[in-house]
């Protein structure tokens, strides 16, 4: 019944988001009272629910812009910090939550750029400050990335710097330790750890999802081997991280038979799995892609925990529904569809299919599958294949699971108990990705790495992901060709 009811509710927000007539969102519920069919009556009263909860969720977000007779002007704000800033060459750029003096309104984000001469901010201090600010802004290519759309989805009502030659004072310092405090000192270890920027920001983008220290240029290469996933904790960190949890609780678990008797073992390594996508998470900063990655690993386990027999693709179908219903801004979102993408078409080329090559072939064929299918999600959104990538993955992804992943997460753990063995092994980490960056860079280097192509329309798109599924069909399927 919840299946069915969170199905009718994604149809009504995705009606809305594609700005379909509300008078055509109606007509479901009518048509039912016409054909005097109960069901379908509810069906539609489902859809317009979800067409409206996109509205309002979206009024909700819109709701407060900075008056026109403040823009471009000296105004005080007094505020929070509320994110790791991030070091510039010339400035230094964080969120900040305030509120503007003299002005009734409850706090607001703004992401702000204090230029050079400045003091050092960090997470949580509370300051006074003259700014200069505008609302929301920025460039956007067709099937480029959208900036204004992407501050406003943030919650980023407005955007500006501070004065650096106007007065400006510190309120407070932090007076309780917060995550984020905390996701800040692992960053400051790892930069006593490592002094090279390049890889002292790969590891922070895998440790704490810091992209700070991730210069242009790398972003480059991650785009052109298709290995941008790495850097955004999301689903294959989340994953490995959960199934670490799984694995160990299952060993542990099965060395005490009380424990045993008490509970099943799987209902341990459930709740393992749920916790250390959990707090990976936190660690991670909760980012959309963080919070989608552990939203599925608790719908999946859930289903372990209640003893529900479901279908995988349920489960998928599932997630993604709660995901919209939690944050239905997120059909935006390139990571959405390419995250819930890549685990449809695993699901879709592993399930049912008898394999009868090695793991090392099998793992190929995957990675290879994974190119295909989602070929056509890239070019949309990014105008443009890593035909490296089958290369570049089949590397990294285990690299980064079994070995960097593991490091990254012990460190952490160590840090709450010396710093002196968190550096250590932030050492260690970057000891170890330093040969797979150069392996990266090298493939990024070779003329053949990208395939750039663009696909203008949806219904094109629709049609090349519909191709994609037809040419992946199990050997011997006819009329895989059409594909």
């Amino acid at each position: 019944m919840i299946f069915q009811v969170l199905i009718c509710m994604m149809i009504g927000i995705a009606c809305a988001a594609l700005r379909c007539s509300v008078y055509g969102v109606w007509l479901l519920p009518v048509l039912g009272l016409c054909r005097g069919s109960m069901t379908l009556v509810l069906c539609g009263l489902l859809v317009v629910t979800g067409y409206y909860y996109f509205d309002y969720r979206y009024e909700s977000l819109t709701s407060w812009s900075l008056p026109t007779r403040l823009i471009k002007k000296s105004v005080i704000i007094d505020g929070v910090v509320a994110s790791i800033p991030k070091e510039q060459a010339h400035a230094q750029q964080f969120l900040f939550e305030g509120t503007l003096a003299r002005q009734r309104m409850a706090p607001q984000l703004i992401r702000l750029s204090w230029y050079q001469p400045h003091p050092h901010v960090t997470v949580g201090e509370h300051w006074k400050l003259t700014v200069s600010l505008r609302p929301p802004s920025g460039l956007h290519n067709p099937g480029g990335f959208d900036y204004r759309r992407w501050l406003i989805l943030h919650g980023v009502r407005a955007v500006g710097y501070v004065k650096s030659h106007q007065p400006y004072q510190l309120l407070q310092k932090p007076q309780h330790s917060s995550i984020t405090r905390w996701r800040e000192s692992l960053q400051e270890m790892i930069h006593q750890a490592i002094p090279t920027i390049q890889v002292a920001g790969l590891i922070a983008a895998i440790t704490v999802g810091s992209h700070n220290l991730i210069q242009p240029e790398q972003w480059r290469v991650f785009q052109r081997t298709g290995t941008n996933h790495l850097m955004a904790i999301s689903g294959l960190h989340i994953g490995f991280v959960a199934g670490f949890g799984f694995l160990l609780m299952g060993l542990l678990w099965r060395r005490s038979t009380r424990l045993l008797l008490w509970r099943p073992v799987q209902y341990a390594q459930a709740v393992a799995a749920i916790i250390a996508a959990i707090c990976y998470g936190l660690m991670a900063g909760f980012s959309l892609p963080t919070q989608r990655a552990v939203i599925m690993v608790v719908i999946i386990m859930a289903t372990v925990l209640f003893k529900q027999a479901v279908f995988l693709w349920q489960r998928i179908v599932f997630a993604f529904c709660v995901v919209l219903l939690l944050d239905p801004f997120a059909l935006f979102s390139a990571s959405l569809w390419l995250s819930f993408g890549s685990v449809t078409f695993i699901v879709y080329v592993c399930s049912g299919r008898y394999q009868s090559y090695r793991k090392s072939i099998q793992w190929a064929r995957l990675q290879l599958a994974l190119l295909v299918g989602l070929a056509p999600l890239t070019v949309y959104y990014f105008g443009q294949v890593a035909l490296v990538g089958l290369l570049a993955n089949a590397v990294a992804v285990p690299w980064v699971g079994f070995i960097i992943i593991p490091l990254c997460l012990l460190a952490a753990l160590a840090a709450f108990v010396s710093s002196h063995a968190a550096i250590f092994l932030f050492k260690g980490a970057g000891f170890a990705i330093t040969p797979l960056w150069h392996y990266l860079q090298w493939l990024s280097q070779q003329q053949w790495a990208v395939w750039q192509h663009a696909i203008p329309q949806v219904w094109i798109l629709i049609m090349a992901v519909l191709g994609a599924f037809v040419v992946l069909l199990p050997r011997g399927v006819p009329g895989r060709w059409l594909g």
